[in-house]
């Protein structure tokens, strides 16, 4: 049986993509790959650079291409069964967390993933600053495989973090109380 893993984790945000080779639990082996923002920060992500350094001595090494910046497109080594875990990064310092989601997806060999490896928010004080950026893995196609939505930023005149600050897997932004509403469909939210 092979299963297969992917994350992402919430500092730094990562993708682990993880394969248990062999039958039954006593034979079986775990492999892993671990996607990143590979450096990045900003609103821009990694480079093709970027990407070669962070991953040399990894088990992705020359196997992650970079055609727009940003999105790492990687080609299934084996067909199989793989579970992906996604975390959106946070927002801010220490602001909204992004949201987390699971799934199991049968894939095959040669079939081309597009990730984005969301990057933590910004800021240049500790008052207020951009939210994180949401993590996506999707088909050569753009059809969407898991998407787990990055966390809020932080206003200025913020006084705490609410449950709405946190990233979410629905197709909508959170509205704040006495703000607008969030946005919908990839648009940003009203004010």
């Amino acid at each position: 049986m092979k299963r297969h893993y992917l994350n992402f984790k919430n500092t730094g945000c990562s993708i682990l993509l993880a394969m248990i080779l062999g039958n039954g639990a006593l034979n079986a082996q775990t492999v892993s790959y671990t996607f990143t923002p590979c450096g990045a920060t900003g609103q821009n992500g990694p480079t093709q650079a970027q990407v070669n350094a962070a991953y040399l001595a990894t088990n992705l090494n020359g196997s992650v291409t970079i055609v727009t910046q940003g999105i790492q497109q990687w080609t299934v080594p084996i067909s199989g069964n793989y579970r992906f875990h996604a975390w959106g990064a946070q927002g801010g310092v220490s602001w909204g967390l992004g949201a987390y989601i699971a799934g199991d997806y049968s894939l095959i060999a040669g079939q081309v993933l597009k990730i984005i490896a969301g990057q933590a928010g910004g800021s240049a004080n500790a008052s207020h600053g951009s939210g994180g950026g949401g993590s996506f893995i999707v088909t050569s196609a753009n059809v969407p495989l898991m998407v787990a939505g990055g966390g809020g930023g932080r206003g200025a005149s913020a006084t705490s973090i609410a449950a709405y600050s946190h990233g979410g897997t629905v197709t909508a932004g959170g509205s704040p109380p006495g703000g607008g509403p969030g946005g919908t469909g990839g648009g940003g939210g009203a004010s």
